[in-house]
């Protein structure tokens, strides 16, 4: 309870000293202020909102999961096809047979932003305080042998952690974990400076000026400003391991979705990323662009407040995916760059015994009638109108659910006030709309957003066979044993439906033909900038 407190009061600081996050972005495309040699800004616009918190306790956007690539570095990164683990932090590991004991050898070239050495002593402390620090995501350091003891207090040291000398670190985990170098790639564990937070209480982290205003990292690039719902301003990081940045600044500006279009067609923005799928074939025609459309990683989904009993009757839900045209819409509003999802989150394996629920009102109506809703009762569908095509969906979705008779209303909102509506006011609302995700990774993605022991987190599921799904598949060597386990898992949500499954849509970015040098577009967007470093911007 004290620190659910802390934390509450840690945001109203945050919200607070934000005024205007909830307000649309108003850039008209003014060069930002002192940026005099336009030859070597990158500016670029990830489409969605951004929050202003440069610490991964605050991780809630892929924008930010973006700002993080830029300016820390993890042990390890994932390369372009999803699926290599690739050196970063550390140069060389190695992993005990049974999967449960992983061996660190670090870097010993790299140097904090403010010039301070990086050594394992930082890993150490990453990890251990993303146990007590109030995360918003998965904390991944769970798993880590001792963890609980440690989050307690029961334990002063986090027993599975542990610096063998300056550059090797060991990391011992309470049961095996195939997944745990994927895991490692995540944004969430971008490795923190000690000698400037080890003084920080952990329940404090999201107000240090650390996250508001001065994060210092090992990444290619440091933190200039952020000017309010304008743009992150950037600089070259000249000590970077891999090499200075040819690219002397960076820009990541925050855009409407209109606006992000225009500057594109001008030439004010040399990149956008993620943009709607409706402004493919206008941006496509234009030569000094090259527009690509790709399949992401991300989904579009419907979840419930399955706490709220009113939801709580899994019919109800049922009868609400039987009755969205998914692939009608993916065939006219999506124009076929959107793939229909039948029955499961996109990235976890699709299996012949699942109902693939299609679009059927008559068994709509049935399941409604099963499921002993009254239709007059309201249902309150929250989404964050700042995703790309949002304002297109949710409508569709809205009248559909109509037509079987639901009183549904839409609610449109900013992303900070319905991550906060979504998390903390789940009485207020029945469904919430999401867009995006990293399900596309793999099953044990899916498996973050579930957890039986926590009726707030997420979606309220509390079903613990899924997590025991989850938790054996990645405990599990033997590829076949761990596939049937994914598959188990499937047939729950499958059945139970937490959450709805519809699309998962191509993504649109486009870039100006002046940036060039190592650019290359990642599967998984966010990602894209992991080798920035090499990018060129060409006259």
């Amino acid at each position: 309870m004290i620190r659910n407190r802390r934390l509450l009061l840690a945001k109203l600081v945050f919200l607070l000293g934000w005024t205007s996050s909830c307000a649309p972005a108003t850039d008209t495309g003014v060069d930002p202020a002192g940026d005099t040699d336009r030859s070597q800004s990158l500016r670029f616009a990830w489409q969605g909102d951004l929050t202003p918190m440069w610490h991964p306790s605050g991780y809630e956007t892929f924008s930010q999961a973006v700002i993080f690539f830029l300016l820390f570095n993890k042990l390890v990164r994932l390369g372009p096809d999803l699926m290599t683990i690739l050196p970063d932090l550390a140069e060389s590991w190695e992993v005990s047979p049974d999967a449960r004991v992983f061996t660190f050898r670090l870097r010993q070239d790299v140097r904090w932003h403010d010039g301070r050495p990086f050594s394992a002593r930082d890993v150490v402390f990453s990890f251990s305080r993303q146990l007590l620090e109030p995360y918003r995501y998965v904390k991944y350091a769970g798993g880590i042998a001792g963890a609980e003891a440690y989050e307690e207090g029961s334990s002063d040291r986090l027993e599975g952690l542990e610096a063998l000398d300056d550059f090797t670190v060991q990391i011992t985990l309470r049961g095996s974990d195939v997944t745990f170098l994927q895991k490692l790639t995540e944004p969430t564990m971008v490795i923190m400076p000690s000698h400037l937070l080890s003084g920080v209480e952990p329940d404090a982290v999201e107000s240090a000026p650390f996250t508001t205003t001065r994060p210092v990292g090992t990444g290619p690039f440091r933190f200039v400003q952020y000017l309010t719902d304008l743009y992150v301003e950037l600089e070259s990081n000249p000590d970077y391991f891999r090499g200075a940045p040819l690219i002397r600044k960076a820009y990541m500006k925050r855009l409407r979705p209109e606006v992000t279009v225009a500057q594109l067609e001008s030439g004010e923005l040399d990149l956008g990323m993620r943009l709607q799928l409706l402004d493919y074939d206008r941006l496509a025609t234009l030569p000094h662009l090259e527009t690509t459309t790709r399949s992401g990683i991300g989904m579009i989904s419907v979840g419930f407040a399955l706490d709220r009993p009113v939801v709580q009757d899994r019919r109800l839900r049922q009868a609400i995916y039987c009755a969205i045209d998914r692939k009608a819409v993916a065939r006219t509003l999506f124009r076929g760059r959107a793939r229909a999802l039948e029955g499961v989150p996109h990235g976890m394996e699709p299996d012949e015994r699942l109902d693939t629920y299609e679009h059927d009102l008559e068994r709509a109506q049935r399941l409604l009638q099963e499921s002993g809703f009254d239709p007059a009762t309201p249902l309150r569908l929250i989404y964050d109108q700042t995703y790309p095509s949002a304002a297109q969906i949710y409508p569709i979705i809205g009248q559909q659910l109509r037509a079987l008779g639901l009183r549904v209303q839409l609610e449109a909102m900013e992303s900070t006030a319905y991550i906060a509506r979504r998390y903390e006011q789940r009485d207020t609302y029945e469904m919430s709309g999401s867009q995006g995700g990293a399900y596309g990774l793999g099953p044990h993605v899916t498996s973050t957003y579930f957890n039986c022991r926590r009726p707030d987190w997420q979606y309220g599921y509390t079903n613990c066979d899924l997590d025991r799904f989850f938790v054996e598949a990645s405990a599990t060597v033997d590829p076949i044993r761990r596939r049937d386990l994914y598959f188990q898992a499937s047939r729950l949500l499958n059945r139970d439906l937490p959450l709805l499954s519809l699309w998962a849509p191509d993504e649109v970015h486009a870039r100006h033909h002046r940036l060039g040098g190592g650019f290359e577009l990642h599967q998984d967007a966010r990602r894209t900038f992991g080798n920035i470093e090499t990018w060129t911007l060409n006259p």
